[in-house]
């Protein structure tokens, strides 16, 4: 077959390539291989070849046995590269492809890239996101202009138009002059789309006349092979749409007949293809089952494609877990077989996985199964699965103790090639288990994070690179350090260790900045001597950087220890080194916009003594001056975080540098008073709830008057009550910021902003005309559960709100268990039986949920009569419940505690 094709067969798409590329997914090996023996050689004008792009073999005796292999050869011409990335994906099967067309390629190619790349993104299109319509009139492409007016005019039939005879006979003027057995590809290809969304009426109309164009085409000797596989592609496809609209009966009719009346040798393709569907119509239809006789087929087992995971997936995905792992196993031990390493660790991959889902299931604890998912795991040497498992609390707490610990390290370690790779998922489990782990398990989470800090210590950090590396190890222990703080205590002595040896040392900024974040965090459990000591490393490294340079990635980090209050406690106690730590933020302050905010921020919390100095004074105020200038630029991204040093440190800003803090903010406010809000914007509420709570500290400190300051406040007061009257409006006002145009608001911003607002009149005790502005516009529905969240995080900060809880029946699903724990608190502070009965209520509507357990435990306690009306509610809540395990024995016996006599009124 192969050899035809080279003496010059390869003729049959030299006419019409372009349309035979969006349809290709219904060729044949050989005839995809000679499509783009005609693209290559268009799209070259004949100087290329496709053995000049590709190594390659074309394997089989007949068009349904034929497998193609390609192999890239070393290439140097832009349009040959270019055209090796559209021809690969279509050997994959793959849609999804990225075109990589740059000048170069367009000046050596003889017809313009775009053409191919519109055929390509018109044939992997449905009818909800066609390409976008080439100026066919530029590019003399008449046929391809017809093609996509028929995918267009199918489209909008699709969404109502159109009789379907109207439709057919639009089609049949459109493609009339195309070849017959291209317009029957086409044909075929249109009720593919129509199937798509389900419409079987027009899919089987567009399958029928197929069928017409495919008898003429079966009769030319350069088509006839393909156009009887056609024919039976299109059979069984019209099987498919009568088994939707008659049932399955009359499809296994139509397949039935064929099967028993032809044999496998004389008809293949139909026999292997449509086996299963009649077995399954047949059954269905006939309600019983049947003797399988199904083909078998066997794709060339020594081939690595052969042996893919779909049966183990869908297995998995069913919960067949016995089933999958069946599977699983069958396709490891033959990649095993091949030698395939890559494909057989992605098998593992899934097969532990797999594992793991099935143990979770089961409830039981099964030590040498868990095991066999984790060697498998760290076999795979793929991190990324571990993230993806679910690794519930009670699995952890069942299966992790030392030997489990013992077991992973052991894999990880036994061999040198492949260790990096396995300490990589090693890393990712000991994280992922430190964090889901109970307080006893101690030992396990000890010797699981000493490991971290001891891999860590024998690795470097890099930008690139695939395995562990240092920089992994500690986004994992600052991640557990985070998340876990009672475990800190475990690694402090070996962590700070590490720390001092390699702060100056690690040989790449993002190791230094792990390193640094790694140690703020640990700062309060570190002992004064570790801390002492870790606090001079950090000023060793900062002491070899140059301002100059602005590698503020270091700085940042290292700016962020130092000011850590377990730091500027040790200074206290140690005056040498604290005189040390500002004379290395004022050397990074001066002159330098990056540093100087931040180093006001650090700066502040140390002694008023020490600030005080007349050479500090000094030394900063070039600072000062620069922050000053950068709070006033109100479309500046960084203008709040200015505008707040210079509020939270007022002894540095002194009154000028206030002033300038307050009339920054006003342009701030003003900009979205105006419907324009500045860049700004969305954060500024951050500087008026400083204000709200410390202008009395402010005037203290800066020597500002109180009545400039009150005149200040009342400005910024009126404003932020006029941003409230635009969002009633207009609540785009709260949207992120964007150059291209409004979106939604974000309700974040919105929670903040309404939060702050009443937080600064109630400082101004001008609360009803700011409740009344915030109220009119949570009428707007796009603002509604943001501000009805900010007034439950008010009741839980022990605010006094009404009493008046009807608005929660409002409130979607979402919003009243965002604002559940707030609640909560609220109670806490002061009970209240009607509170209590209102989010039973709407427990009740929007229930169940575990969290419900603290509503249902505190109507109990108070408690709340249980009406008729209420017992009803709590009756059909708990048929609710279902067969969720642990929610069953978490809330029944809640519910049926409120339901008993005791309750009940």
């Amino acid at each position: 077959m192969l050899q035809n094709v080279v003496n010059g067969v390869s003729e049959r798409f030299d006419r019409n390539w372009l349309l035979w590329i969006a349809v290709r997914h219904f060729l044949p090996s050989s005839f995809l291989r000679e499509l783009c023996c005609s693209l290559v050689n268009a799209m070259s004008g004949n100087k290329l070849k496709l053995e000049d792009i590709f190594d390659e073999k074309l394997t089989g005796q007949d068009l349904l046995a034929e497998t193609w292999l390609v192999r890239p050869r070393p290439l140097s011409s832009p349009l040959a590269f270019y055209l090796k990335n559209i021809i690969l994906p279509f050997v994959w099967k793959n849609d999804d492809q990225v075109f990589q067309c740059d000048d170069k390629v367009r000046l050596e190619a003889a017809v313009d890239p775009a053409l191919l790349e519109f055929a390509i993104a018109l044939g992997s299109c449905d009818f909800n996101n066609l390409p976008r319509e080439l100026n066919f009139s530029d590019v003399n492409q008449i046929e391809l202009q017809s093609f996509y007016q028929s995918v267009a005019r199918c489209a909008l039939f699709s969404r109502g138009g159109d009789n379907s005879q109207e439709l057919l006979q639009y089609l049949k003027t459109t493609l009339l002059g195309l070849p017959d057995i291209l317009v029957a590809t086409i044909l075929k290809h249109l009720g593919d789309l129509f199937a798509d969304i389900d419409d079987w009426n027009i899919a089987v109309l567009l399958y029928t006349y197929s069928r017409r164009y495919i008898e003429p085409a079966k009769k030319l000797p350069e088509w006839g092979e393909f156009a009887s596989l056609l024919e039976v592609v299109v059979i069984q496809s019209e099987a498919s749409a009568t088994a939707a609209i008659h049932g399955y009966t009359p499809a296994a009719d139509i397949l039935g007949v064929r099967l028993t009346s032809n044999e496998l040798r004389s008809d293949a393709l139909f026999v292997c293809n449509s086996a299963l569907d009649e077995f399954v119509a047949s059954t269905r239809g006939k309600n019983s089952f049947l003797t399988d006789s199904r083909s078998a087929v066997l794709l060339p087992p020594l081939l690595s494609e052969t042996h893919d995971l779909s049966h183990p997936l869908e297995s998995w995905a069913s919960n067949e877990f016995n089933k999958a792992q069946t599977w699983f196993w069958s396709v490891l031990r033959r990649q095993t077989a091949l030698g395939l390493s890559v494909a057989s660790k992605g098998t593992k991959a899934y097969y532990a996985r797999c594992i793991v889902d099935s143990l979770s299931q089961s409830k039981e604890r099964s030590p040498d199964t868990f095991k066999l998912s984790i060697r498998l795991l760290v076999e795979s040497e793929n991190w990324g699965a571990v993230d993806r498992i679910e690794w519930s609390d009670t699995f952890i707490e069942n299966h992790l103790d030392d030997n489990v610990c013992d077991f992973v390290i052991g894999r990880a370690e036994i061999y040198e090639g492949c260790r990096k790779y396995r300490q990589s998922v090693a890393i990712a489990l000991f994280k992922v288990w430190s964090l889901k782990a109970s307080i006893h398990k101690s030992s396990a989470v000890e010797s699981m994070l000493k490991y971290m800090v001891n891999t860590c210590s024998g690795l470097s950090a890099s930008a690139y690179g695939a395995g562990v590396d240092r920089n992994v190890c500690l986004k994992a222990i600052q991640e557990v350090g985070k998340r876990r703080p009672e475990f800190r205590y475990l690694i402090h002595t070996d962590l700070s260790e590490l720390l001092c040896a390699t702060i100056g040392k690690a040989g790449f900024w993002t190791g230094e900045e792990a390193l640094l974040e790694v140690a703020s965090i640990f700062a309060q459990n570190f002992t004064l001597s570790e801390l002492t000591r870790l606090t001079s490393s950090v000023l060793g490294l900062l002491d070899s950087i140059d301002p100059a340079a602005e590698m503020w990635t270091i700085v940042r980090p290292a700016m962020v220890f130092l000011s850590n209050e377990h730091v500027k406690l040790l200074t206290k106690n140690e005056p040498l080194l604290g005189r040390r730590i500002i004379e290395t933020i004022l050397r990074f302050s001066e002159g330098q916009d990056t540093f100087s905010t931040q180093g006001i921020f650090v700066l502040n919390d140390f002694s008023p003594e020490i600030l005080q100095d007349a050479v500090v004074k000094d030394r900063l105020g070039s600072a000062i001056n620069d922050v000053r200038t950068r709070a006033l630029t109100a479309n500046s991204s960084n203008a709040v975080t200015n505008i707040l040093a210079l509020l939270i440190a007022p002894r540095i800003a002194d009154r000028e540098g206030i002033q300038d803090a307050l009339v920054g903010l006003e342009k701030i406010l003003q900009s979205a008073v105006e419907a324009n809000p500045a860049i700004s914007f969305s954060h500024a509420y951050e500087p008026l709830r400083y204000l709200a709570k410390y202008s009395q500290k402010i005037i203290a400190e800066a020597s500002i008057q109180s009545k400039e300051m009150h005149s200040h406040l009342e400005a910024l007061y009126v404003q932020v009550r006029d941003v409230w009257h635009v969002a009633s409006h207009n609540p785009s006002v709260f949207a992120p910021f964007s150059f291209v145009g409004q979106s939604s608001p974000n309700p974040t911003t919105v929670h903040n902003w309404a939060f702050a607002s009443l937080e600064l009149a109630e400082a101004l005790t001008r609360f009803d005309e700011m409740k009344g502005a915030i109220d009119a516009a949570s009428a707007r529905i796009e603002l509604k559960d943001a501000i009805a969240l900010a007034w439950s995080t008010r009741l839980a900060n022990g605010c006094e709100v009404d009493d008046d809880y009807s608005h929660m029946s409002e409130e979607s699903r979402s919003a009243f268990y965002a604002a559940l724990g707030r609640r909560l608190v609220a109670f806490q502070r002061a009970p209240s039986e009607k509170l209590a009965r209102a989010l039973l209520e709407q427990v009740l509507c929007h229930g169940p949920r575990a969290v419900d357990a603290a509503v249902l435990t505190l109507v109990a306690l108070v408690p709340v009569q249980i009406s008729q009306e209420l017992r009803e509610g709590l009756m059909e809540y708990g048929s609710r419940i279902g067969g969720e395990r642990e929610l069953q024995l978490l809330l029944s016996p809640l519910v049926y505690g409120l339901t008993s006599a005791q309750h009940t009124h």
